[in-house]
């Protein structure tokens, strides 16, 4: 029994020894082109909403013959998009992944602006003369696939918004602007105070634009757009539904911390603004923390005497403020001058002293 054990085994060796031979004497090799296209070449993005799908980069997914001739076989493949600027050779490259055994990629314009202006460093404007080409890799012992260059010409446009005007002043890099809403393409928004009586503006981030056909609608050039003054505006812009919306806000703060009492909630206090430090202030008296004066130290910052616009802070006092945030308490009892700051877009900011 033993003898005929040794003589199987010693077969089934041999056996499987002249397969690892003939697999590997097989050799998978593509079999067609990649066939790599663009669906734009030249791409102005601020002509377009940031969400909008802007190019479409399409190929062939790769095909494998096998040298025994006996069909085809499926590999993994992995795509990897290559960018580098017009006549580099691709020696300063950028890569993006194009996934595993796919034969496209899509890119929004708030995709595009993003690279070029953030991952990139460009400067905002353009154009920027770009190449790219698809590189295919499909086993760690073979060299890769890459597809011939399509040229890309990329005008990129402002993560914010200059506003700018007849009492504001000529656009310039110091002018009042507007912060990209987090998390929201396209969305901007900030505060802007007219000095005069007759205010007209226009917003550019690179390409400027004014009110539309209609009332509240953006378009470029567009016409001015009259705000009466002197007052502080929200300024909303929307590139994604081309409409801009401003809205006069008189500050104040509201709160128990206000009366010592539950019935400063019924009413803000208000503040006024200061055109030389560009502040809201008010100077009042207000009551310790919780602890020493019986939960009335609590307050919040509104506009217009109304809850559609407020901010607070969901931690405490951390800054900055947020839109509909919690309370904020007063550090101990006093007169206080409590200032707050609008001017800087996304980091809106008080000060209690």
């Amino acid at each position: 029994m033993q003898r005929y054990t040794l003589l199987l085994t010693l077969a089934l060796a041999a056996l499987l020894g002249a397969c690892k031979r003939d697999i590997a004497d097989v050799q998978a090799t593509p079999t067609a082109d990649l066939n790599f296209t663009a669906s734009a070449n030249t791409l102005v993005l601020a002509n377009a909403s940031p969400a909008d799908t802007v190019l479409r980069l399409r190929w062939n997914p790769l095909r494998f013959g096998l040298s025994d001739g006996s069909g085809s076989a499926v590999l993994p493949v992995t795509y990897t998009l290559e960018l580098a600027p017009a006549g580099n050779q691709f020696l300063n490259v950028t890569t993006l992944d194009a996934g595993v055994n796919t034969n496209r990629r899509a890119f929004t314009a708030g995709e595009l602006n993003t690279l070029f202006t953030s991952t990139l460093g460009l400067a905002v404007g353009g154009p920027n003369a770009y190449e790219v080409r698809l590189r295919a890799t499909y086993s760690s012992n073979q060299s890769v696939v890459r597809s011939a260059v399509q040229t890309l010409s990329v005008t990129t446009y402002a993560s914010q918004f200059y506003v700018y005007g007849n009492t504001l002043g000529a656009l310039s890099a110091t002018s009042p602007k507007l912060g990209e809403v987090a998390a929201t393409p396209g969305q901007y928004e900030g505060y802007v105070y007219v000095p005069a009586a007759t205010n007209t503006i226009r917003f550019s981030n690179g390409t400027t634009y004014g009110v539309g056909s209609t009332a509240g609608s953006l378009a470029s050039p567009g016409a001015d757009i009259s705000l009466a003054g002197p007052r502080m505006y929200r300024l909303q812009v929307s590139l994604t539904a081309r409409t801009y919306v401003a809205t006069a806000t008189d500050w104040g703060i509201i709160g128990a911390a206000t009366t010592n009492s539950g019935a400063g909630w019924n009413q803000s206090v208000p503040m006024t603004y200061d055109v030389a430090s560009k502040l809201w202030t008010v100077t009042m008296p207000l009551p310790g923390n919780n602890s020493t004066a019986a939960g009335n130290a609590d307050f919040k910052f509104r506009a217009n005497n109304d809850w559609a616009i407020n901010l607070g802070s969901n931690t405490g006092s951390v800054l900055p403020l947020i839109y509909n945030g919690g309370n904020i308490t007063t550090p101990g009892p006093r007169i206080y001058t409590v200032s707050l700051d609008l001017n800087t877009p996304n980091n809106y900011t008080y000060t209690i002293r």
